[in-house]
C-alpha cells in the first residue's frame, strides 16, 4: 500500500471524548382517561329529590379525588423528567450544544498541532545553503555533547540534499559489522556510509526483528523520528539512488571492484563483511541501486562502547556478581547499575538508555547489543547508531524492549513532554508528512505508521504502571539535559 493512501479518520483523533449516553426527553403526556375527567359544570334545574343528591355528591367527590391524584402524579413525573434531562442532556439542549461545540474545537486543535509540528520538521532538499560554511562544516558544527542536530535546523534540507545528490569521489568496501555497506567519499572530502536496499517496503520479517538484513529505509525513518521525539542523537540519513556504472565503478577501489559481477544483465556487488559472499550480493534495478546515505560523525567525536545492560547474558552476570557479594544491599537492577563505574562517571547514561528504550520500542528495534556514548562525564550522550533492524514487523510489539523502563521506572521530563505532544495519532501523521520529502518516498507503508501510534499507547501504559507504583515525582526526572 502506498504511503499516501493512509487516511486517518477524524474520529480517531477524538476517541477519548466519551459519549454522554442515551438522552431522555419526554415526548408529551397522554390525555387523562375519560373515567377521571372533570364533570361538566352546567347544572340542570333543581328537579331532583334529596335521595338523588345523596347518591350524586359522593360520586362527584370520588371523581374529584381521582382528578387530584392524576394531576399530582403528572406533576411528580414532570419534575423527574426535568431532573433526568439535566443529568442526561438531549442533543437539542443548550448543554449538549456546548458539548458539541467543545468537541468541534478538539479537531482543529489537533490539526493545528500536527500542522505546526510538520512545519517545524519538514525539510526541503532543494534548498540552497547560504553562507561561507559548506554542508559538511555546518553539520559538523551542529554536533555538541548532547545532540547531533539542533532543535531548529533550517539548513537541514540543504545538507540532506547534498548527501542525496553530491558527487561521489571515491567508493570503498566497509568491513565493519555484519551487514553489506559501502564507504563513500563525497565532494568536499566528506565520508558517508551507503547501505543498499535488500527488501521491498511491504516485506514483513519474522517476529524477532533482529533477523534478516538491515532495512535501508529504517535508517531514514529512524533519523526523522528522533527529531520529532526530540531525542536528536541519530546520525543524519537520507535516501539515494546510485548509478553504479556512472557514479561508483569509475571511482571504486580495487578491493571493491573485485566484488563486482554481472547477473541477468544487472550490475551487482557483494562487498566485504562477516557474512558477505557472492550469494548475498545486491544488484541494480534499471541501472540504479536504491539505498540510504548516512553521514559520519565529525572525526573529533570519539565513542566508548559497553554491552547493553539489559542484554540477558550481561544482566544475569551482573546480578550473579552482586548477589554473591556479602556487602550487597541493592534493591533493584537499577540500583546495581548505578554502582557500576561507567554509570557513576557518566550520570546521563542511564537516562539516555531509558530514552533509547522508548525509541527502539516504537521502531521495533531489538538489535541494540551495545551502548555507544561520548566520553563526556556529565553532559555526554548515547548515540543511537545502526537502526537498520527497525520497522521490520508492524504487527508485532516486543514489549521486552521496554525492560529498562519497566525495571527503573524513570524517564526524563523532556522526553515525557515530547511524548505527550504526539498522542492521539499525531506521531504517525507528522512522521508521514515529514518523510514525503525523501528521494525514495514512500519510505514506510501505512501499517508501520499505525504501529507507531499503537506502541506509543503501550509506552504510556508502562509509564502509568510506574506512576501508580512509585508516584509521578519519582518517575519523571529533570536532570537539566
Amino acid at each position: 500500500m502506498d504511503e499516501e493512501s493512509d487516511i486517518f479518520p477524524t474520529g480517531q483523533l477524538i476517541n477519548q471524548y466519551h459519549d454522554h449516553g442515551h438522552n431522555f426527553t419526554p415526548d408529551g403526556w397522554s390525555p387523562i382517561p375519560a373515567s377521571v375527567r372533570p364533570l361538566r359544570e352546567a347544572h340542570e334545574p333543581s328537579r331532583h329529590t334529596s335521595s338523588w343528591k345523596r347518591a350524586y355528591i359522593p360520586g362527584l367527590v370520588k371523581h374529584r379525588l381521582r382528578l387530584l391524584v392524576a394531576v399530582a402524579v403528572a406533576v411528580i413525573m414532570f419534575c423527574f423528567s426535568l431532573s433526568d434531562t439535566a443529568l442526561h442532556t438531549s442533543p437539542a439542549s443548550p448543554w449538549a450544544k456546548e458539548t458539541t461545540e467543545d468537541k468541534e474545537t478538539i479537531v482543529p486543535t489537533l490539526e493545528l498541532k500536527v500542522e505546526r509540528l510538520v512545519q517545524k520538521h519538514r525539510v526541503d532538499l532543494n534548498r540552497s545553503l547560504v553562507g561561507a560554511l559548506s554542508p559538511w562544516q555546518t553539520a559538523s558544527a551542529w554536533v555538541t555533547s548532547r545532540q547531533i542536530i539542533p532543535d531548529f535546523a533550517p539548513r537541514l534540507g540543504a545538507i540532506l540534499g547534498a548527501l542525496a545528490k553530491g558527487e561521489v569521489t571515491q567508493a570503498n568496501i566497509n568491513t565493519a559489522g555484519t551487514q553489506l555497506k559501502l564507504t563513500l567519499e563525497l565532494e568536499g572530502q566528506q565520508m558517508v556510509v551507503f547501505k543498499p536496499m535488500f527488501y521491498e517496503r511491504s516485506t514483513f520479517l519474522a517476529l524477532a526483528g533482529k533477523l534478516g538484513r538491515d532495512r535501508h529505509n529504517a535508517e531514514i525513518a529512524s533519523f526523522h523520528l528522533s527529531r520529532i521525539l526530540n531525542i536528536r542523537r541519530v546520525p543524519l540519513a537520507v535516501g539515494r539512488l546510485l548509478n553504479l556504472r556512472g557514479e561508483v565503478i569509475p571511482v571504486a577501489t580495487q578491493s571493491l571492484m573485485e566484488t563486482f559481477y554481472v547477473k541477468d544483465g544487472r550490475d551487482c556487488f557483494y562487498g566485504a563483511c562477516r557474512h558477505c559472499t557472492e550469494l548475498s550480493g545486491v544488484c541494480t534495478n534499471q541501472k540504479l541501486l536504491e539505498g540510504v546515505v548516512i553521514l559520519w560523525l565529525p572525526p573529533e567525536i570519539t565513542l566508548s562502547k559497553v554491552r547493553h545492560p539489559w542484554r540477558l547474558d550481561f544482566k544475569t552476570a551482573i546480578l550473579n556478581k552482586f548477589n554473591e557479594s556479602e556487602n550487597s544491599s541493592h534493591k533493584t537492577y537499577c540500583d546495581v547499575l548505578r554502582r557500576l563505574d561507567v554509570y557513576r562517571r557518566h550520570r546521563f547514561l542511564l537516562l539516555d538508555i531509558m530514552d533509547t528504550a522508548v525509541f527502539d520500542f516504537l521502531t521495533g528495534n531489538n538489535d541494540r547489543h551495545h551502548v555507544e556514548f561520548t566520553n563526556d562525564t556529565d553532559t555526554g550522550m548515547l548515540v543511537m547508531l545502526d537502526n537498520g533492524k527497525s520497522f521490520g514487523n508492524p504487527y508485532y510489539d516486543e514489549v521486552a524492549i521496554l525492560a529498562p523502563l519497566q525495571d527503573c521506572c524513570m524517564l526524563r521530563m523532556s522526553t515525557w513532554n515530547s511524548l505527550q505532544l504526539l498522542r492521539d495519532g499525531v506521531l504517525s501523521r507528522v512522521l508521514k508528512e515529514v518523510l514525503r520529502s525523501d528521494p525514495i518516498h514512500p519510505v514506510l507503508i501505512d501499517s508501520h505508521f499505525l504501529a507507531l501510534d499503537r506502541r506509543l499507547k503501550k509506552v504510556f501504559q508502562e509509564l502509568d504502571t510506574c506512576v501508580q507504583t512509585t508516584g509521578l515525582d519519582n518517575v519523571l526526572v529533570d536532570d537539566g539535559l
